[in-house]
């Protein structure tokens, strides 16, 4: 058996099977399986413990270390005839909070963004979600009474999106106060840590 090959280990006692673990053929390109057979109540339960020791620490890693990436846009979308796009942006290793920014803009601006925030986004920053509201004709100076509904619908999509994904709880007025309205695309950079400038 080659090197890079993988062994799997079980440990089987009168209690059935109490544990597995897959690790790496060793390097002189054998395979070694171990069975315990016959051993008193004391060792079986301390190989036991062990096992489970191991298998929780594994699975501690892997919720604390876990690396999320996230792109996800939708361009076509209405409410009450007035079209608007959504963009979720996530780039978070580090963090569980998933601390989370809403940018509001225009269509045109949304498109670029959606397309160039990926590149332009350094993954050590305050906010590892982005999310971003592109409405047609959207002039901050002037908010319909329909934009207001589309902003409103937007930020009860992420409160249901944190909760669906057991993230800590976002209220409407966290997310107000996260808000952005976007107008020039120079100001992406001047709240968010850039790689490149727009």
């Amino acid at each position: 058996m080659n090197a890079d090959n993988f062994v799997l280990l079980k440990y089987s006692a009168s209690l059935g099977v109490l544990g597995f673990c897959v690790t790496p053929a060793s390097l002189s390109g054998e395979a070694l399986v171990l069975s315990v057979f016959h051993l008193g109540f004391s060792r079986k339960y301390y190989i036991m413990r062990k096992i489970i020791f191991t298998y929780l620490l594994f699975h501690v890693g892997i919720c604390i270390g876990q690396n999320v990436k996230i792109e996800i846009a939708d361009y076509s979308k209405k409410l009450e005839g007035k079209e608007y796009s959504t963009f979720q942006f996530v780039s978070s290793s580090y963090s569980y909070s998933r601390a989370t920014l809403v940018l509001i803009t225009n269509k045109e601006i949304f498109l670029e963004l959606s397309t160039k925030l990926p590149i332009i986004f350094k993954s050590k920053q305050e906010y590892t979600d982005v999310w971003v509201l592109g409405i047609s004709n959207f002039d901050q100076k002037s908010i319909s009474e329909i934009d207001k509904k589309i902003i409103q619908k937007f930020l009860e999509q992420i409160i249901k999106y944190r909760a669906d994904n057991n993230l800590p709880e976002y209220t409407l007025e966290r997310l107000e106060a996260n808000k952005l309205f976007i107008e020039n695309k120079k100001e992406i950079c001047l709240n968010l840590s850039c790689k490149n400038k727009l």
